[in-house]
């Protein structure tokens, strides 16, 4: 049964990196291509993850950039949850857009959600701020907060992500996004109560529940 399960995921791995290869149409070492197929199983199989009390601070002490170049506190997100997701244009999960969407729409009165656009992973979002607006604008209908691009993985990590990464910040959490569509769930206090991985759809009955406090 195990090596069925890892053959399963390996294989699922491997078809997902060709095609975020040809997504973006890089040309990979043998090593590069390893990491990336290690990166992706990593991925698929982490689980979803929840603070289980031991979230404390909050996010909404902290101030960012949007993509206008203005200053946005996200003190104003505080009192319902917050949906904080790394994005990117050309990734596999990108349609992921939609769920956004649709999860901003009808649970309006209990969660936001907002974007980051990231370049780390994969080099899936190559456009400038001004094309990123656009591509979701256009493409997806998206209404919902889509900062400027950001770093995770650098030594330049946004704040945000430091915190969101940091269990001395947050309480708990030390997991950097591994791929493109991480989402941090964020309760009514800005303190991050739970963790999704990329395969799961934002419009999930796992999420649902949470965001409905169920």
């Amino acid at each position: 049964m195990q090596f069925n399960f890892l053959n399963t995921f390996t294989t699922i791995a491997i078809r997902f990196t060709i095609n975020e290869l040809l997504l973006t149409r890089k040309k990979m070492s043998i090593k590069g291509t390893a990491k990336g197929i290690y990166r992706t199983i990593r991925n698929y199989i982490f689980p979803v993850r929840q603070s289980d009390g031991k979230a404390s601070g909050s996010i909404y002490e902290y101030k960012f950039i949007d993509d206008t170049g203005a200053t946005i506190d996200l003190s104003m997100y505080k009192g319902k949850k917050l949906l904080i997701v790394n994005t990117a244009s050309a990734c596999g999960f990108t349609g992921q857009y939609s769920e956004m969407q649709q999860l901003n729409d009808k649970f309006k009165e209990k969660v936001n959600v907002i974007a980051f656009p990231c370049n780390d992973f994969g080099k899936q979002e190559k456009g400038t701020n001004e094309d990123i607006q656009s591509f979701c604008s256009v493409n997806y209908g998206v209404t919902f907060k889509v900062f400027r691009k950001t770093n995770i993985k650098r030594t330049t990590t946004t704040d945000l992500f430091y915190w969101l990464s940091n269990s001395k910040l947050n309480g708990w959490n030390e997991q950097v996004p591994l791929w493109n569509f991480w989402k941090f769930l964020i309760d009514e206090n800005g303190k991050l109560i739970a963790i999704f991985p990329s395969r799961v759809n934002p419009m999930g009955t796992k999420m649902r529940s949470l965001i409905n406090n169920e």
